[in-house]
């Protein structure tokens, strides 16, 4: 993670936008589920792979580039941010799309975590934005909250999902024996012993029509209309938590990272 941001490096940066700047939407340009990213840290290049196309590798270091979109906007909202990479870069991506596009990065990855008094923050005030996230550089669920939307699915004859349809960044998974299949909703922070990461719950994330899409056929299914069985409370549909990361306790200089393993255990309060 970003000492800096609270963010995973370089997650919920890039966006596809068209001439106006408005980012693509993968449910009306299904084929970006086939986009696969890979970031190597190593050579700070950006690998992106598509069926049928070579390969393009971008350079993480690369300035942005002038252009007449002056704003970048995403689900409607507007982000800082500009065009970034070539324009071989630019037609990479609009051959395969079909749709005059281009990458754009947010604040080129400079950012920092806003605090209040004493060091403490307070996520009520945090309204400016750290990526091109919605609420929030974290978004969690569990796969016990899958499993109980799988269970609804299959009553409705429906498609089944796995975690890959809601574009977390965290996944966990627990025993729980209680009532509540989706235990997520009752967190208050999570606190990664390895690292000493303390992340504090900001709120329930609201979803639309995308999590419909398939991630990988981009067949469109039913997703929502099943969560809003059992999951609509005051005319929003919620599913996962938006997590935001507490100061590091220790003085960390801009250049370190905190790393969060696959697998490991984490403290639930």
């Amino acid at each position: 993670m970003d000492v800096n941001s609270g963010k995973l490096f370089f997650d919920r940066e890039f966006a596809l936008v068209d001439s106006s700047g408005t980012a693509l939407r993968l449910c009306q340009y299904p084929k970006m589920g086939s986009i696969r990213p890979h970031i190597d840290m190593d050579r700070m290049v950006l690998d992106v792979s598509a069926p049928d196309r070579p390969k393009l590798s971008i350079d993480l270091r690369a300035d942005g580039r002038a252009s007449s979109i002056k704003e970048i906007k995403v689900c409607g909202n507007k982000c800082g941010g500009k065009l970034w990479g070539s324009h071989a870069v630019s037609s990479w991506f609009t051959e395969y799309l079909g749709v005059q596009c281009w990458l754009a990065r947010s604040q080129e990855g400079k950012y920092s975590i806003p605090k209040d008094v004493g060091g403490v923050q307070n996520p009520a005030r945090q309204s400016n934005r750290i990526g091109f996230e919605n609420e929030a550089p974290l978004l969690l669920v569990s796969t016990n909250s899958i499993d109980r939307l799988n269970q609804v699915l299959e009553n409705q004859s429906s498609r089944q999902v796995n975690a890959r349809y809601f574009r977390p960044n965290l996944v966990v998974a627990m025993d729980y024996g209680g009532s509540n299949n989706n235990p997520e909703d009752q967190w208050r922070s999570i606190h990664v012993p390895h690292s000493d990461i303390e992340l504090s719950v900001t709120g329930q994330c609201a979803r639309c029509s995308m999590v419909d899409i398939d991630p990988d056929s981009g067949m469109k299914g039913f997703t929502l209309r099943a969560l809003a069985e059992y999951r609509r409370n005051k005319g929003q549909i919620t599913f996962g938590i938006f997590l935001r990361m507490a100061p590091p306790k220790n003085e960390l200089s801009g250049n370190e990272a905190l790393w969060i393993e696959t697998g490991e255990v984490i403290n639930i309060k």
